[in-house]
């Protein structure tokens, strides 16, 4: 609620990515998702909770909506980091299911790739043949 107010106060924040780092492997993806969004939407960035969700969000991927999938590599991307790892199972998963998701999350995604200087050929290239009757939707 904070972030999306756009309200960046410094001592919960800190509180909040202390108690996440540690507790962010018992998240499942949609807290994951949550948590890391929060912490980019106001421009957070903090270490210790993005590199433990990303290690968190590593068996979790399968799982993820795409929603979640979009939002943890946007968050990533936005605050200029791109963990490989967790980008090679975000495509992936993604890839396997481009068909399903609506425009919003998959530009979001592609454009996500393109921030953090990541590329997956499989991802894009289903994004590419990707049905273009829907083409006037993409944000």
């Amino acid at each position: 609620a904070f972030a999306k107010a756009g309200r960046n106060d410094d001592e919960l924040f800190d509180a909040v990515a202390n108690a996440a780092a540690t507790q962010i492997h018992s998240f499942n993806s949609q807290n994951l998702a949550n948590t890391v969004w929060a912490f980019a939407e106001i421009g957070r960035n903090n270490d210790e909770l993005f590199d433990s969700s990303a290690k968190a969000a590593m068996p979790l991927i399968g799982s993820c909506n795409q929603q979640g999938l979009a939002s943890i590599v946007w968050a990533f991307a936005k605050l200029g980091r791109s963990d490989e790892r967790l980008f090679d199972a975000v495509a992936k998963a993604a890839t396997a299911r481009v068909g399903t998701f609506n425009s919003h999350n998959l530009s979001k995604i592609v454009c996500s790739f393109a921030k953090a200087v990541q590329s997956d050929k499989d991802l894009f290239d289903e994004v590419a043949k990707a049905d273009t009757t829907h083409i006037d939707s993409f944000d």
